[in-house]
């Protein structure tokens, strides 16, 4: 049984479950002598012995790692049928989410800045003797100024680990798993191998092999050529693509033999007066996302995603990414929505006039009759004409199932002055995919690229979802209380148009403030309705009482 809001643990007491692992279950937590939140990984005594194993182990590793950009060890006990671990509480994320979120390359200077701290985090724990074997974004936490931790190092090889991989078993994850290491054989340069994986990822905004199977990935690793990132990314420079080729070498012994010489080479292939973050704004330094540990984090969390701009209205770009978020499609039922209004020519919406009366009338609460079983075209665009999304009016709300990382439907409102959006929210049951979202985004056509975000998160087979607010870079994410599935949800974005950010709430509970220099200025904006699945698996959920201002 897990520990349930108000049971102790030590000097620690459980505020609300955020995640279930492979190894343990994940909960925020409140140190009771200080008051400061923690993150508590909790495992059951009569846990499988070898997951037990792992999880001591954990900790003892942990207890020797003292490093920035590694993830550390607060305590460690039992109390009554629980071991636990109390680690850092981290709110903004993993980088996981956020390749999910960008749904395509990372910036250059944000790659450099990430692989540089994942080098040096990976060279002090090598030196420590420490091999962690599970590289991976999900296993690189984001803090609030965008900096790298690395956790999960329930599966390290250390001098106590030699017995913990079962003889004929691999070990780590199949996406990101070197050749060797499926065969049981693993040291340092494994790690960078995975580390090389992580960073074509980052460069093309995809794994550099396709699977289904964890077989067919092993296959992949051992024998299929890596693809030229520069035929996926033209903007990857040569220099880099041949960083990545050398990561991703065959055998160790054509890799990097250091993470201090990956370090070096991505320093030449990068160079500090061309990629330094001195060159970007503190909007692009300030990278935070969805803790895995709190949306699942990313994260968790998530949305987890909505691209650089959510679709091309006329000449306007306003495509959408999250986030998150990672199976078979299912065809959408005949009668479905998404593909019958996406050829509607938009049609702009009147402009606010700021009035009292209309700043305090709901925009559009889906209860006309004439749109059940689609939605009013006059309102609603559909981002993309797609089976794979089914977007309707039943019931007096919005009802979305789509497989898609972050399309919907949108609302032009072109020269005008917003002050508020919101929108009542629910997560329907069960859920299928990894990750799952759905909510509202918000954004403006003189800057594509840039968006706020509300919605609702959860992770597969979860009970309950939690509200999450987010912009395209994740500057702040906090999450809000979790609810049962389905029940509704008010989210809000309220835009500040003195000091230029956006206040994101859920149930009249401010969640985080969201810094963007163009809030509450006179553009056209768009709205988005939308839901999110990380792995194509369908996500349900409705969507109601849709406000252009938040007036009651």
């Amino acid at each position: 049984m897990d520990p349930k809001p108000g049971d102790a643990l030590g000097g620690y007491v459980v505020t609300e479950r955020l995640v279930a692992g492979g190894m343990a279950r994940v909960f925020r937590g409140r140190q009771s002598s200080t008051g400061r939140e923690v993150a508590i990984k909790v495992l059951t005594l009569d846990a499988d012995p070898d997951l037990r194993a792992r999880f001591e182990h954990e900790a003892r590793v942990l207890a020797t790692l003292q490093h920035p950009h590694i993830l550390g060890l607060i305590d460690a006990g039992r109390e009554g049928e629980w071991l636990y671990l109390i680690m850092p509480l981290v709110r903004c994320g993993d980088l996981a989410d956020l390749i999910a979120r960008e749904d395509g390359p990372l910036p250059l200077p944000q790659l450099r800045r990430t692989m540089l701290q994942l080098c040096a985090a990976l060279d002090y724990a090598h030196s420590q003797g420490v091999v962690h074997r599970d590289v991976k974004p999900a296993n690189v936490l984001l803090d609030e100024r965008g900096n790298c931790l690395l956790t999960d190092f329930g599966i390290a090889l250390s001098a106590d680990a030699k017995r913990l991989t079962i003889a004929g078993f691999y070990i780590g994850t199949p996406e990101y798993l070197p050749p060797e290491q499926s065969a049981g054989r693993v040291d340092a340069r494994s790690d960078l191998y995975s580390l090389g994986v992580v960073l074509f990822q980052m460069a093309t905004g995809r794994l550099p092999f396709t699977a289904h199977t964890p077989l067919d990935w092993l296959r992949a690793h051992n024998d299929t050529p890596v693809p030229a990132a520069r035929s996926i990314n033209a903007q990857v420079p040569p220099a880099l693509e041949q960083v990545i080729n050398k990561a991703l070498a065959k055998t160790p012994e054509a890799r990097y033999q250091s993470a201090a010489q990956f370090a070096a080479a991505i320093r030449d292939a990068l160079p500090e007066s061309t990629y330094g973050e001195d060159r970007t704004s503190s909007r692009e330094r300030a990278t935070v996302v969805s803790p895995r540990a709190g949306t699942g984090a990313r994260s968790r969390v998530r949305l987890l995603l909505v691209l650089a701009a959510i679709v091309i209205v006329s000449v306007v770009a306003f495509a959408v990414l999250r986030a998150p978020s990672k199976q078979p499609a299912l065809a959408a039922p005949a009668g479905t929505s998404s593909t019958g209004s996406a050829t509607a020519s938009p049609v702009p919406i009147q402009a606010s006039t700021n009035s009292p009366d209309t700043a305090a009338a709901l925009f559009d609460d889906f209860d006309d009759v004439r749109y059940d079983g689609k939605y009013d075209p006059a309102r609603w665009h559909a981002t993309k004409a797609d089976a794979r999304m089914q977007i309707a009016q039943r019931d007096g709300a919005l009802h979305i199932r789509s497989q898609e990382r972050e399309h919907g439907v949108y609302a032009e409102f072109p020269a005008t002055r917003l002050d508020c959006v919101s929108a009542r929210v629910r997560l329907d049951a069960p859920v299928r995919a990894q990750e799952a979202g759905i909510g509202i985004s918000l954004s403006r056509s003189d800057r594509p690229g840039e968006w706020v975000s509300c919605y609702l998160y959860a992770t597969r087979g979860a009970a309950n979802a939690t509200p999450a607010c987010t912009d395209q870079r994740r500057q702040e994410f906090r999450t809000g209380d979790a609810g049962e599935l389905g029940l509704w949800h008010t989210l809000t974005l309220h835009l500040n148009s003195d000091a230029n950010h956006v206040i994101g709430s859920a149930d009249g509970r401010v969640l985080g403030t969201l810094p963007s220099a163009g809030a509450g200025g006179t553009a056209t904006w768009y709205l988005l309705l939308s839901g999110w699945s990380s792995d194509g698996q369908p996500v349900e959920g409705d969507i109601d009482d849709v406000r252009r201002n938040c007036a009651d």
